[in-house]
């Protein structure tokens, strides 16, 4: 599969992301070019991301260095995920998910982040929980499902807000 090599930009100063059209580098310095001309950027200040040919179910491409939010189809059902993409050589692997949305990235959306990450470790918690208590609970004939879900659902959704 053919993958299109593209960039993005943050601009360590103005804090602003941008798409190029086309980059250069030297090895110290990178030349980002543009409709409006050339811009030279200082690599040990300005952060340069590559585009990973993936694109979410709404056909956003994902970069390094994007937020993104999954489902994963694994035994247990649909579990939401949350990953940061940090590198084009390990990228995260879509192939059972039943979805993918970027909902930021680690520069524009600071809060996210942080939000998403505490979020992400929650869900990660909770579907641990599950397990143990969807094994606990195999023999026992009591639903737990029906006295625990409605909280945690509402827990998320408050989130949300």
């Amino acid at each position: 599969m053919k993958r299109e090599i593209k960039f993005r930009a943050w601009d360590a100063i103005t804090k602003k992301m941008w798409y190029p059209s086309a980059v250069a580098a030297d090895g110290r310095n990178i030349a980002l070019i543009n409709a409006f001309g050339v811009e030279t950027s200082d690599l040990q200040k300005d952060v340069i991301m590559q585009f990973t040919g993936l694109k979410d179910s709404k056909k956003v491409e994902i970069y390094e260095g994007d937020i993104v939010r999954y489902g994963d189809n694994t035994k247990s059902g649909i579990v939401e995920k949350l990953i940061i993409v940090k590198d084009i050589r390990f990228l995260p692997d879509f192939s059972c998910s039943k979805w993918e949305k970027v909902i930021g990235n680690i520069y524009e959306n600071h809060e996210t982040k942080d939000q998403e990450k505490i979020k992400g470790i929650l869900f990660d918690l909770v579907n641990e929980i599950v397990a143990l208590k969807e094994k606990e609970c195999q023999n026992s004939g009591w639903n737990w499902q029906d006295e625990i879900k409605p909280k945690i659902d509402w827990l998320f959704e408050e989130n949300e807000k």
